[in-house]
C-alpha cells in the first residue's frame, strides 16, 4: 500500500533498496513460504523497510521485492512493524468497510475494494518470536493488502472482469510512461 512520504537516511540507504516486482510479474502470484530459519531475517526486514520509504509506501509484502519469505512490514503514524508468518484472525465485531487501496506493485491504480476495519495479526518478530498484533482502521487495511501478496493475491483480484482489464491497461502504460503516475486512476 502507499501514502507515506520520508526520506532516507543517507545516500547509502539507496544500495539497500530492493527492485519492486510489478505487476505482471509472476513474484506477484506466487504464494510465500513459511521462515524457519531467522538468520537473515533481520536485515532482510530492514531492506524491505528501506525500500517500502523510498518508494512512499505504508506496508510492503517481501514477494513485492521478489523474496520467498512470508513476512511483510508495515509503517504507518501509529505503528512500524514487521510481520513474519502473518495469519490473520478477524474479530466478531468486525465490518467490512469499502475504500481506495494504492499498491506500490500497481503504480498509478487506486482500487476500491471492501475490506474488514478490525483484524488480528498472529505472527512472529525477527527474532521469531510469536506475537499477537491487533490492528484496527489503516493498519487492519494495510495488513490484509501485504497478507494477500503473500498469498499471491493481489488486490486487483476484487474487481469485475472489465475494471480488471482497466486496471492491467492502466498499469501498462503507467509503467511505459512513468509521467502517467502523477494522474491515478480510480476504479
Amino acid at each position: 500500500m502507499t501514502t507515506k512520504s520520508t526520506s532516507l537516511e543517507s545516500d547509502e540507504d539507496v544500495n539497500l533498496i530492493f527492485k519492486l516486482a510489478y505487476y505482471p510479474d509472476n513474484h506477484l502470484r506466487k504464494r510465500t513460504e513459511l521462515v524457519t530459519d531467522f538468520t537473515h531475517v533481520p536485515i532482510l526486514v530492514d531492506h524491505m523497510f528501506k525500500t517500502m520509504v523510498f518508494r512512499d509506501g505504508i506496508g510492503l509484502a517481501a514477494n513485492q521485492c521478489k523474496l520467498t519469505q512470508r513476512m511483510f512490514v508495515m509503517r504507518t503514524d501509529k505503528i512500524r512493524r514487521a510481520f513474519v508468518n502473518p495469519e490473520l484472525g478477524i474479530p466478531e465485531d468486525a465490518k467490512l468497510v469499502e475504500g481506495d487501496e494504492s499498491c506500490l506493485s500497481f503504480p498509478g491504480l487506486v482500487v476500491k475494494v471492501a475490506r474488514y476495519n478490525k483484524v488480528l495479526v498472529v505472527a512472529q518478530d525477527v527474532n521469531g518470536e510469536k506475537t499477537y498484533t491487533p490492528l484496527d482502521g489503516l493498519e487492519a487495511i494495510c495488513a490484509q493488502h501485504e497478507i494477500e501478496h503473500l498469498d499471491g493475491k493481489t488486490f486487483i483480484d476484487h474487481l469485475g472482469r472489465m475494471k480488471r482489464l482497466i486496471a492491467e491497461r492502466t498499469v501498462k502504460k503507467v509503467l511505459k510512461d512513468p509521467e502517467c503516475q502523477k494522474q491515478r486512476k480510480r476504479l
